[in-house]
Parts: C-alpha cells; sequence; structure tokens
C-alpha cells in the first residue's frame, strides 16, 4: 500500500503492536492456563510454550492460540 499523498509505503502488521500492560495481562493468563493444565497432571509441552510466548508478544491473536491455527 502507497500513501499518495506523501508518496511512501505504508506497512501494516498482521498483529499490532502491544502495550506493555496488554502483554502483562497475556502473560498471567497464559501461566495461570498452563498451571491449570498441570494440575490436571498433563505436561505443557515445548512447542505449547513457544505458542504462548508467541501470544504473550503479540505474535498471535487469542483465536490463533486457543485453536491452534
Amino acid at each position: 500500500m502507497v500513501d499518495f499523498e506523501r508518496n511512501e509505503p505504508v506497512i501494516t502488521l498482521a498483529h499490532p503492536v502491544i502495550s506493555d500492560e496488554e502483554r502483562r495481562r497475556r502473560k498471567l493468563a497464559v501461566s495461570e492456563a498452563f498451571a491449570s493444565v498441570q494440575l490436571e497432571g498433563f505436561e505443557v509441552t515445548e512447542q505449547e510454550q513457544r505458542r504462548g510466548q508467541a501470544f504473550i508478544d503479540g505474535k498471535m491473536t487469542l483465536q490463533e492460540f486457543v485453536t491452534g491455527e
């Protein structure tokens, strides 16, 4: 996409940058979810940990995180 008034390219992000507060909220939510899984006797895999970190970092939406898309 180009901003024709400035004649410059416009960069759009697939996932918007999240605030520090949103990052803290997501980190707490992922931590609690993983703790719940472990309390049920299951293991959180390395892949799930990486996906959790991607969600915390704003690289994936909640829907993508939960559904595995």
